[in-house]
């Protein structure tokens, strides 16, 4: 039996019962491990915290539900929290390429962040709040849709309907935007 294994063997059963101090002590035996094997998958020591965090906490709260062995959940919540993580940084840099790709931005604009939320927010609002909601949840956090689903007591074709009437109104109001500035490069008027 392994270190580790002994470690999740002495306290997972006080943890289980709703233990603070064992889940602390939990913590503080394995966090080190964990974040290197976090940090191997998202290559970032601040994200690597962030997902053993998230693991721990989702531990924390799930711990009465999980059956089996603990530790093979965790791992496997981490993993699968390191690579969510992983998406939504690989898909930000997209969406920020996009934009500073765009004729507004100047290339290398480092407040491309900053004009991607305000862009959010003038196109999003015209998606219903449903739609908005499936869109964040699979496109910026990464989720499936069977989890979207799940999550909004919705079928997964409806999750894949919202998401596509989304992406097609997004494309509409970004390319409307566009026009209006091509059009009106003072930025008087407009939407």
């Amino acid at each position: 039996m392994s270190d580790l294994e002994s470690i999740w063997n002495q306290l997972w059963p006080a943890v289980n019962s709703g233990s603070e101090s064992a889940m602390a002590e939990l913590m503080k035996k394995t966090y080190r491990r964990y974040r290197w094997y976090a940090f191997r998958i998202v290559k970032h020591w601040d994200d690597a915290d962030d997902a053993v965090q998230s693991a721990f906490w989702k531990l924390w709260q799930k711990r009465k539900t999980i059956h089996g062995n603990p530790a093979a959940w965790f791992y496997m919540t981490l993993r699968n929290r390191c690579i969510d993580l992983e998406r939504r940084r690989q898909r930000r840099k997209r969406l920020l390429e996009d934009i500073r790709q765009t004729p507004t931005l100047p290339p290398g604009d480092p407040a491309a962040a900053i004009d991607f939320w305000r862009l959010w927010d003038r196109l999003s609002g015209h998606l219903g709040t449903q739609q908005q909601e499936v869109f964040w949840m699979k496109e910026i956090l990464g989720m499936n849709d069977d989890t979207i689903a799940r999550l909004l007591s919705i079928s997964e074709s409806t999750v894949r309907s919202h998401l596509s009437l989304a992406r097609k109104r997004l494309r509409e109001q970004y390319r409307r935007l566009f026009q209006e500035d091509a059009l009106n490069p003072s930025g008087e008027g407009g939407s």
